[in-house]
């Protein structure tokens, strides 16, 4: 089990317009996202579960998301290689901008805790300029 905390992430846009996102962020599906699928349980959480590519491995994502606004999403893991895996993503306004934190325990059934974080980097940093990206197109 790892520790993460990472508080480098900042989207260039307002904290309301990056909730106004995470409302819509299913009609903005991710472009390295293999077999991607998502399931409402509600209206402030679903079930996600996709593939993806990292040097070379397969990475299987499954997680539930509980939104917490405006405080940010509760990520568990409850299947895949980050199976059992807790995380919390804050996110707080900086001047205009958003700052995202991510705390949390990481753990994987099938990698090192080496490759688990290296994976699980890739994954994030991928991820979140994807949603800079559907953040920006906006209306």
């Amino acid at each position: 089990m790892v520790f993460i905390f990472d508080d480098e992430g900042v989207f260039d846009a307002s904290l309301e317009r990056v909730w106004r996102f995470m409302r819509v962020h299913k009609d903005y599906p991710h472009p390295h996202h293999i077999n991607a699928s998502r399931e409402g349980l509600g209206e402030n959480s679903y079930i996600s579960n996709y593939e993806f590519k990292s040097e070379g491995l397969a990475i299987r994502i499954k997680y539930k998301g509980t939104l917490h606004p405006p405080l940010g999403l509760a990520m568990d893991f409850v299947g895949g290689t980050f199976e059992g895996s807790k995380l919390f993503q804050y996110f707080s306004p900086a001047s205009g901008k958003t700052r995202v934190t991510i705390v949390g325990y990481l753990v994987s059934p099938s990698l090192s805790e080496d490759e688990a974080c290296k994976a699980f980097s890739r994954f994030g940093e991928t991820d979140f300029e994807e949603d800079q990206v559907a953040i920006s197109k906006l209306d």
